[in-house]
């Protein structure tokens, strides 16, 4: 079984930080330590990247934890991906004549990608995120999730500082288009509103009642 979907359509972009957050997160980050981004290439890549990755810290953490907050809030992002849990976060700094050269995110990583934009694009020149059907440059505060075998790069950034946190989710189903059956029974189900029928007989004849039951029969029958 084949469903048509779309690059675009898989990629979900949206607004995850309040100015609240970011003010924190801005604070937070004068306050880490850099390390050379090649240093935590697993394989044989060779120059793959060109970047600075903060060293774990209790202000990583702290980030790390204002971002799994407002993932754990975005009702769209968990239909989306049948969440099961989601990776430690990565910081990484991007300065002129930095880049990420064209890969896939290993598939012990996840089955989603996610990128939150954390420095204003106004203030860096190129660094856009390559997915290949589109190229990825949002304000700061907002997120991009995409399927992790996605291939991608960043751009070269031709001047200022690109600074993001990356992160992956594990899905809670393994194969891709019963998570799509799912969303879309999730998006019908939110439309019907849920029930609670008087008897278990009546609930043999609601339509909510069955449309929520069979999604959580699905999810339960195809869950890792």
């Amino acid at each position: 079984m084949w469903m048509a979907v779309t690059c675009t359509e898989m990629n979900y972009k949206r607004k995850l930080l309040t100015e609240d957050h970011l003010n924190r997160i801005d604070h937070l980050l004068t306050h880490l330590e850099w390390v050379d981004g090649n240093s935590t290439v697993v394989g044989n890549m060779g120059d793959a990247k060109r970047n600075t990755e903060a060293i774990p810290s209790p202000y990583t953490r702290e980030i790390e934890e204002i971002l799994i907050k407002q993932l754990n809030l975005d009702k769209e992002f968990l239909q989306k991906t049948q969440a099961k849990f989601s990776t430690s976060v990565i910081i990484s700094k991007m300065k002129e004549g930095d880049y990420y050269r064209v890969h896939q995110d290993g598939a012990d990583n996840g089955d989603y990608s996610t990128t939150v934009f954390l420095s204003s694009p106004d203030n860096y020149v190129g660094g856009e995120l390559d997915l290949g059907c589109e190229k990825v440059k949002l304000e700061r505060g907002h997120a991009v999730t995409y399927e992790t075998g996605t291939s991608h790069c960043v751009n070269v950034v031709g001047g200022g500082e690109r600074v993001v946190a990356v992160f992956w989710t594990h899905s809670s189903i393994a194969d891709r288009v019963v998570r799509e059956i799912c969303y879309k029974l999730t998006r019908a189900a939110s439309f019907m509103g849920e029930e609670y029928p008087e008897s278990v007989e009546e609930s043999k004849d609601n339509p909510s009642f069955l449309l929520h039951s069979a999604l959580a029969d699905l999810q339960r029958h195809c869950r890792r």
